[in-house]
C-alpha cells in the first residue's frame, strides 16, 4: 500500500482538493504581483535637466529658452564621448546660457536636479530620490539585492519547509510579504535621510523576494502533493495561469494608481487577506507521513474522506503506516536532506541535472525576453523560443515535484530555482555582451545550451502517471534512464507482485463497507 493508493480511498482530486487548490492559485497571485511592482514604482519617466530660473520660480519657461540648455550633439561628442548623445543631452547643460544671452560654448556641467514628465506617472521612486544619470546605479542595486534575495529565499525556503512542514513556512512567508511591503510604501522619508531610507528600502525589497519564493515554491509543492498522480499534470499547469493573472492585477493597480507610494500601500494592504491562509489551509499530509506524524496525518486524510464523501479504511491506513514505518527505518539509517541528496548517487545526478535545466530555462526566457531581433526571421525565432521557453515552465516544476522525494522535495526544488536565478541574471546580460561580439551569438548560445538540455534530460526517468516518490530510497527504485536500444526497462516505483494487488483490488473493494 502506497500513498497514492491510498488516495484512491479518500479521493484524488474530489471538492476537499479542488477548495484547497483553488487557494493555492490565489496565493500564487502574490509573488508575481509583489516582484513585478518594481516596474512602476521604479519607473524612469522623460527627464531633463532643471535650470537655475527654473529653481528660483515657478514660472514656465518657454520651450525655445530651455532648447538654449540643452547641449548641441557636437559638444555631446567632444566632451561626453563615452555616453549615448540622448544620456548628455538629458544629464548635462551648458553653463554659459543664460535667458538673454546664449554665450559660447564651454565644458558642459552635470544637472544637480532634474524635471520629470507626469504624463503617465503621477510620482516614482526614480523621481523621488533622483536615481537617473550618475545615480542610476542605486537603481540597479536594488534590483541586484532583489535577486539576490531570490536566490536565499529559493534555498532557505525550500529547506525549512522541508524540515518544519509546507504549512508554517507559507504563513511565515505571507506574514514577511505584508511586513515588507509596507516598509517599502514607508522608506522613504525625509526625516531619516537618504542613506537610512534607501537601506530601509533594499531591507524590504530583499524580504520581498524571500518571501515571495516562500510562496511559491510552497504553494506549488502543496497543490502537487494532494492530488493523485493523474491530476498532478493538471494542476501543476493551471496554477501558473494564476501567476498570469496576478501580472494582470497588478497592471490594473497600476493604471489606476499613478502614485508609486499609495501603489505600494494598495498592494500591501492586499496582502493582508492572504494572512488567514495558514488557518485555512492544512498541512500536506503526504509530508506528514514522510515525517512520521501518523495521527496529524489520519485526521486530514479523514477530513478529505468526509469532504469527499468517500469512506475512510482504517485498515488500508495501517498498511499504510506499516509499509511507511519501513521506510522511516532505512531513512533513519540513511538519512535524508541537503547532504543526502548528493550522498545517492542516482539523487545526485538528478539534482545536477534538474538544475542545469532550470539553469538553461532561465538563460533562454530572460535572454530571450531581452530581444525581438532586427529582422523577420530573427523575430520568429525569438518567439518561438520564447513560446516553448515560456510552456516548459510549467513543466519543469511538475517534472522536478515527481522526481525528488516528498522528504526532501522543497530542498531540491529550492536549489534549483536558486541556480535558476543565475541564469536569469547571464540571460539578461548575455544580449549587451556577446551581441557585441556578434550579433547573433546570443541565439546560438541558446540554441546550443538548449540541445545539451535536451541531451540531459534523456538520462533522467520518466514519471509521468507515477506515484511521488517519498524517500531517496524511492527515486533511487526508479533509477536512471538512457535513450539506448538496447537498454532493459529500468525498475519502476512502486510495482507490486500480483498478490500486492490482488490484495490491494480487495481492500478498495471493501473500503466502502468500512466506515469509521
Amino acid at each position: 500500500m502506497q500513498f497514492d493508493d491510498f488516495y484512491e480511498i479518500v479521493g484524488v482530486f474530489g471538492r476537499y482538493q479542488k477548495v484547497k487548490y483553488l487557494m493555492i492559485c490565489l496565493a500564487y497571485m502574490l509573488p508575481p504581483i509583489m516582484v513585478y511592482t518594481w516596474v512602476f514604482t521604479a519607473a524612469t519617466p522623460s527627464f531633463r535637466c532643471r535650470i537655475l530660473v527654473e529653481e528660483m520660480s515657478d514660472v514656465e519657461i518657454p520651450k525655445n529658452i530651455l532648447s538654449r540648455y540643452i547641449p548641441s550633439e557636437s559638444q555631446c561628442r567632444q566632451y561626453k564621448s563615452q555616453i549615448s548623445i540622448s544620456e548628455c543631452q538629458r544629464c548635462y547643460q551648458n553653463t554659459n546660457r543664460s535667458i538673454f544671452n546664449e554665450g559660447i560654448k564651454t565644458p558642459l556641467k552635470s544637472c544637480n536636479s532634474f524635471v520629470f514628465d507626469r504624463t503617465y506617472y503621477q510620482s516614482t521612486l526614480v523621481e523621488e530620490w533622483s536615481m537617473v544619470c550618475n545615480q542610476v546605479s542605486l537603481k540597479s542595486f536594488v534590483q541586484t539585492i532583489f535577486f539576490f534575495g531570490y536566490m536565499i529565499g529559493s534555498l532557505v525556503f525550500g529547506i525549512l519547509s522541508d524540515r518544519y512542514g509546507r504549512r508554517p513556512i507559507m504563513g511565515i512567508s505571507f506574514c514577511i510579504i505584508s511586513v515588507a511591503s509596507f516598509i517599502c510604501a514607508i522608506a522613504p522619508q525625509e526625516n531619516l535621510g537618504f542613506q537610512w531610507s534607501y537601506a530601509l528600502f533594499i531591507l524590504g525589497r530583499f524580504l520581498l523576494a524571500c518571501a515571495s519564493r516562500g510562496v511559491a515554491l510552497t504553494g506549488f509543492v502543496i497543490g502537487v502533493e494532494i492530488v493523485g498522480p493523474k491530476q498532478r499534470l493538471f494542476t501543476g499547469i493551471v496554477v501558473q495561469y494564476f501567476f498570469a493573472i496576478g501580472q494582470l492585477l497588478l497592471l490594473v493597480f497600476a493604471f489606476v494608481i499613478r502614485t508609486w507610494r499609495l501603489l505600494h500601500m494598495a498592494l500591501a494592504i492586499l496582502s493582508l487577506p492572504f494572512l488567514f491562509f495558514y488557518f485555512l489551509l492544512s498541512e500536506s499530509p503526504r509530508w506528514l507521513i514522510s515525517k512520521g506524524y501518523y495521527d496529524e496525518a489520519e485526521k486530514i486524510l479523514r477530513q478529505i474522506a468526509k469532504t469527499n464523501n468517500n469512506n475512510f479504511d482504517s485498515i488500508a491506513y495501517q498498511r499504510l503506516v506499516t509499509e511507511e514505518k519501513k521506510k522511516e527505518a532505512a531513512v533513519a539509517v540513511k538519512g535524508h536532506g541537503l547532504k543526502h541528496l548528493l550522498k545517492s548517487k542516482v539523487m545526485c545526478i538528478i539534482s545536477i541535472n534538474m538544475s542545469i535545466q532550470w539553469f538553461v530555462q532561465n538563460l533562454v526566457y530572460y535572454g530571450v525576453s531581452q530581444s525581438t531581433g532586427q529582422h523577420a526571421l530573427m523575430f520568429i525565432a525569438h518567439i518561438t523560443m520564447k513560446f516553448f521557453a515560456t510552456g516548459s515552465y510549467a513543466i519543469i516544476y511538475i517534472y522536478a515535484n515527481e522526481l525528488f522525494p516528498t522528504n526532501a522535495r522543497n530542498t531540491g526544488i529550492g536549489i534549483c530555482s536558486m541556480i535558476a536565478r543565475t541564469g536569469a541574471i547571464v540571460g539578461t546580460l548575455s544580449n549587451d555582451h556577446l551581441s557585441r561580439v556578434w550579433l547573433h551569438f546570443p541565439v546560438v548560445v541558446f540554441g546550443f545550451t538548449s540541445i545539451l538540455a535536451v541531451a540531459l534530460i534523456a538520462i533522467c526517468p520518466e514519471t509521468f502517471n507515477k506515484p511521488l516518490p517519498q524517500t531517496i530510497e524511492d527515486v533511487e527504485e526508479m533509477g536512471l534512464s538512457f535513450l539506448c536500444t538496447n537498454s532493459k526497462p529500468l525498475p519502476c516505483p512502486h510495482v507490486e507482485d500480483n498478490d500486492d494487488m490482488d490484495e490491494n483490488k480487495l481492500l478498495n473493494k471493501q473500503s466502502k463497507n468500512n466506515v469509521v
